[in-house]
């Protein structure tokens, strides 16, 4: 257990980064992360990802005759699928249920 622990939590990763500020600044940063880090990170993109297609759900949702009905479902689907992946700690399936979800537009 505890080597199971210790490969988790070594940095065999490289994370790169390009920040840009509304100001104008901007900045490029490579880290090495472990897979634990990954792990949160995604899960933080697919909460913000989940909160933006539940404002599209409803966009979809108030349209009439329910001609929206079948993209919210997909949608929902994509979210609890999310929901399950992260729930269980599955990294690999969060990050497919992120793609889905970076699908949806209005």
């Amino acid at each position: 257990m505890r080597k199971i622990i210790e490969e988790t939590d070594q940095k065999n990763a490289t994370l790169e980064l390009h920040l840009r500020a509304q100001s104008g600044y901007s900045a490029d940063e490579k880290v090495k992360i472990s897979p634990n880090q990954w792990g949160k990170i995604v899960r933080i993109i697919t909460q913000e990802k989940m909160e933006r297609v539940r404002e599209i759900i409803k966009e979809y949702e108030d349209l009439p005759n329910n001609a929206g009905a079948f993209a919210s479902g997909m949608m929902k689907f994509s979210i609890k699928n999310a929901e399950n992946s992260m729930a269980i700690g599955d990294t690999i399936g969060t990050m497919k249920a992120l793609n889905d979800l970076k699908e949806y537009e209005l």
